[in-house]
């Protein structure tokens, strides 16, 4: 087959889309695509990022060149930030292909997530756009082939199982942290806490303690104790104000799980 012919069809299951954006104005984005789209943050200051994707709403510090988006077909994502001028990319691939390449489960949600490989394979195929010699429509052709296989194995293995195994990734620990200690003033779900891990729902547990050395509930009653004691200890703000910033339903709910946990009564720590 041509060289030239081969690329059309190739484009036509794989497409990589280039953008550059100021988002000095808050910038709303909306994806909701047959495709599966992963979104390639590559350079630019984000200061804020808040997303809604999955019917969970989460937000996210400032994104790094390579961290990834991906937004499986017909999922709705919905996106607002505000920062500098950024440089992104939009990888568009179709469901059938990764079927065709042996994917068997549904491309998992992933945010902020990382992966060298896929990262600067998309980085490659960027600086081919636009050529037309037949070296570079070949690359491009290969390039299009890996990046459809890589997804296809990220989709197909028994990601869950080797998690529970090896433990999350740094970055996956970070976001779970960070979402934790933003969200202490209210309820916490473990459905939205395996969303921001990338995880389904039955799969996070055991990947947390592992990687936590404490159940998801565990490590939330310890955040908020923490924060509680830091609060008593450095305000004199009333004990049922700092209860309910801290996500207990009240102040007798907090001092029981003061005794519980530690041994003492709220007052005792203010001292």
């Amino acid at each position: 087959m041509p060289a030239q012919a081969g690329s059309a069809a190739s484009r036509q299951r794989v497409e990589l889309a280039q953008y550059e954006e100021d988002l000095a104005g808050r910038v709303d984005w909306t994806i909701d695509a047959p495709r599966h789209t992963i979104v390639v943050h590559e350079r630019g200051r984000i200061d804020r990022l808040r997303t809604r994707i999955a019917g969970h709403t989460h937000q996210f510090r400032p994104p790094l060149p390579g961290d990834l988006w991906f937004i499986p077909a017909g999922e709705r994502y919905r996106a607002t930030a505000q920062g500098g001028v950024i440089r992104y990319s939009e990888l568009r691939v179709e469901p059938l292909a990764l079927h065709e390449a042996g994917a068997r489960l549904p491309l998992p949600v992933r945010q902020a997530h990382r992966d060298e490989m896929l990262y600067r394979m998309v980085l490659q195929l960027g600086e081919l756009a636009g050529a037309r010699d037949d070296l570079s429509l070949l690359l491009a052709d290969s390039l299009r082939s890996s990046l459809v296989l890589h997804l296809a194995r990220l989709a197909a293995a028994p990601r869950e199982s080797a998690i529970a195994r090896e433990g999350l990734d740094a970055a996956s620990r970070r976001r779970l942290e960070d979402y934790i200690d933003a969200h202490l003033d209210r309820r916490i779900a473990l459905a939205d806490l395996a969303a921001v891990a990338g995880l389904r729902r039955h799969g996070l547990p055991a990947a947390f303690r592992h990687s936590f050395g404490a159940t998801p509930l565990q490590y939330v009653i310890a955040r908020r104790l923490q924060r509680a004691c830091m609060l008593l200890r450095e305000t004199r703000r009333p004990i049922a104000d700092i209860a309910q910033d801290c996500g207990f339903f009240s102040h007798s709910h907090m001092t029981g799980m003061f005794r519980r946990h530690l041994g003492v009564v709220p007052s005792a720590v203010r001292g």
